[in-house]
């Protein structure tokens, strides 16, 4: 039986005009879905971090050009 985890992801979309960044968080079971959805949606964003649901701890790093390769990490 295969697993299906969930990710906590927060999204860079850039910088107000005072330097603070402008940030929006998901939760997030398929990550190449998730890409479409943001590229769709939000064509602007910057790059994700994908986080552990449980423990909060960063698992992996995205960009605009380097995006998951896979649904799950």
């Amino acid at each position: 039986m295969r697993t299906v985890k969930n990710y906590f992801v927060e999204v860079k979309f850039g910088n107000r005009e005072n330097g603070s960044p402008i940030m929006r968080t998901w939760h997030v079971n398929d990550l190449i879905k998730f890409v479409k959805f943001l590229d769709e949606k939000y064509p602007e964003w910057k790059w994700f971090n994908v986080m552990d649901k449980k423990t909060g701890s960063r698992l992996e790093s995205f960009t605009r050009y380097r995006r998951p390769l896979k649904r799950q990490l």
